[in-house]
């Protein structure tokens, strides 16, 4: 909001003539607000941004629930990771293969069907393990599995 905004805002509210302006400017033009220049915003990336606003939620959740009700939310959020993270997985391997979706679910023993769910988010769980690895394995795509410790 600036400066003249502000005021008028203020104006706007006054019930007496008197108090709309100080005396200095009652029967004379207002006087000239300087507005200093905004610094420009620091562009976030957009992952940057989710974080954030994934933490405000988390904090207001954290205040509205109790310990057993705080659990659940957090298992249910972390199923919904694992589906969308094993959809970005899915759709890679099948993109980097160049395969269609019958040529892949041959060499991989899924049901094309399968394949085409969850690549699209349409399961309510993400994929197995197995599942991936038999998807890059047949797609000739290299899979990294990594387990890090909690401190790492």
């Amino acid at each position: 909001m600036t400066a003249s905004e502000f005021t008028a805002g203020i104006e706007d509210h006054a019930t007496d003539p008197a108090e709309r302006h100080p005396p200095s400017v009652q029967g004379g033009a207002r006087p000239a607000v300087r507005h200093r220049p905004q610094p420009a915003p620091v562009p976030r990336d957009p992952a940057t941004r989710a974080h954030e606003a994934e933490d405000r939620f988390l904090r207001r959740l954290d205040e509205d629930l109790d310990p057993r009700e705080a659990g659940e939310a957090t298992a249910e959020a972390g199923k919904e990771i694992a589906r969308l993270l094993g959809m970005q997985l899915v759709r890679a391997i099948v993109t980097r293969s160049g395969m269609t979706l019958a040529e892949l679910s041959e060499r991989s023993g899924i049901a094309a069907e399968t394949i085409s769910r969850l690549s699209v988010g349409k399961r309510a769980t993400g994929p197995a393990l197995w599942t991936l690895l038999a998807l890059a394995e047949a797609a000739n795509v290299p899979l990294t599995v990594a387990i890090e410790s909690a401190g790492a």
